[in-house]
């Protein structure tokens, strides 16, 4: 028996999963009229260029669930207009009426995002707890250790260096 070539089940099978979770998903949320938008931009430091992952929340039959419609997809600007244009775009692709949703939004809290949840017109927002987290080490405990900054630093070096030699 002869199994197909790694290029050819990438080129043909990969695109038919694809579209049958798509499928499956576009289904799923065409009877949500009610949803958590979940965004997070972040720029690529190396080339400045900026990206946006988003996903959605919602409850299906009383369960918590939650849905990524585009895990990390390159946006023109990390503005809150480009954005906001972006995820509109990305909600009528998955959504049969987006204005008709009940939108609330969970993000880093930066401006240029609070901005596109108005222009998204989310009922309210919150600060992601993960990323506030993240900042409450990262800002205001980690550098406040001389030992921990050098281990950090350390790490910063090697890393930097085995990705610019790959």
């Amino acid at each position: 028996m002869h199994l197909p070539s790694p290029e050819t089940l990438a080129a043909t099978a990969l695109e038919d999963v694809y579209q049958a979770v798509r499928s499956s998903v576009k289904a799923k949320l065409s009877e949500v009229n009610s949803i958590c938008l979940m965004f997070d931009g972040w720029t690529d430091r190396y080339e400045a260029i900026p990206y946006l992952g988003v996903r959605v929340s919602f409850l299906d039959e009383w369960a918590y669930t939650v849905v990524t419609l585009m895990g990390c997809h390159v946006v023109p600007s990390r503005t809150a207009r480009a954005v906001a244009d972006h995820v509109g775009l990305l909600l009528s692709n998955y959504f049969p009426d987006p204005k008709k949703l009940y939108i609330t939004s969970c993000h880093d809290g930066a401006a240029n995002m609070k901005k596109t949840s108005q222009l998204l017109k989310a009922e309210s927002y919150q600060h992601c707890v993960a990323h506030s987290l993240h900042l409450l080490l990262t800002v205001d405990c980690i550098h406040k250790s001389t030992e921990v900054v050098d281990i950090l630093q350390k790490c910063r070096n090697i890393t930097t260096a085995l990705h610019f030699k790959m």
